[in-house]
């Protein structure tokens, strides 16, 4: 189970930058609309949250079913404050990508025929 916590710190600390990048050159370049990458953008940065909170439920499943111990104390102990980080690394990276947005200008030239 360390190995996952692990993981997903280097998950929050890489795609919140990956996002960031990919989302400001596709709203360039392929002319995505601001709120629909604002959206992408937060689901991209929350997977990794919700992701080890099913595996750390699933881990605890395993456990009460079997005596197979797969969380250790330290992870269990470590387990709200890994949320916690990861919400606030969230918040935090949405607000900067929201941020980001109104400086973000589309190089392509909107269709105006297209109703």
């Amino acid at each position: 189970m360390e190995s996952i916590l692990q993981l997903y710190g280097l998950a929050m600390v890489v795609l919140p930058v990956y996002g960031f990048v990919s989302l400001r050159n596709k709203i360039r370049h392929d002319g995505m609309v601001k709120s629909a990458a604002l959206l992408r953008y937060m689901g991209v940065v929350v997977a990794p949250i919700a992701g080890y909170a099913c595996l750390f439920g699933l881990a605890l499943a395993v456990e009460a079913v079997t005596s197979f111990d797969p969380i250790s104390e330290e992870a269990a102990r470590s387990f709200v404050l890994a949320i916690v980080l990861g919400v606030l690394v969230w918040l935090l990276s949405t607000a900067i990508f929201s941020l980001g947005l109104l400086f973000v200008q589309s190089l392509r030239k909107p269709d105006l025929q297209r109703h």
